[in-house]
């Protein structure tokens, strides 16, 4: 016969998670850093920034810059105030969003970069304008 307590004792716990380290985050990209930050501010860009929305920034370059910053805010208009109220009190904070954007900006437009980068140019650029 069984019992609860030897089935209980037989369970094998989970491992725990591996800490992150400086190599896991240079495999996630040079501008893993940043996005952890917007992350930990409760922004998840892919979720306030879904890929229609992104699709439509990016429309061939048909939208000027003040026209892919409104599809922005009207997208995601909660996070960009967040990020753009965090950043004018974090000057560290801000000053690695103004290099981000600076580096991104064609790039981004041009269609290079990976969907996590193009995504974030595209809400921090909103934030910085707001």
């Amino acid at each position: 016969p069984w019992s609860w307590k030897d089935l209980l004792s037989s369970i094998e716990p989970e491992p725990e998670p591996a800490p992150a380290t400086a190599t896991a985050k240079a495999r996630r990209g040079p501008h893993a850093a940043l996005h952890d930050a917007i992350l930990g501010l409760g922004v998840t860009p892919e979720l306030v920034l879904p890929e229609p929305a992104m699709q439509r920034a990016f429309a061939r370059g048909e939208l000027s810059l003040a026209g892919r910053r409104n599809v922005v805010r009207e997208t995601a208009g909660d996070a960009v105030g967040l990020i753009a109220e965090r950043a004018r009190s974090d000057l560290k904070l801000r000053a690695a969003i103004e290099r981000f954007v600076a580096t991104m900006g064609e790039a981004a437009q041009a269609g290079k970069g990976g969907d996590a980068d193009r995504r974030l140019y595209l809400l921090l650029d909103a934030a910085l304008a707001a």
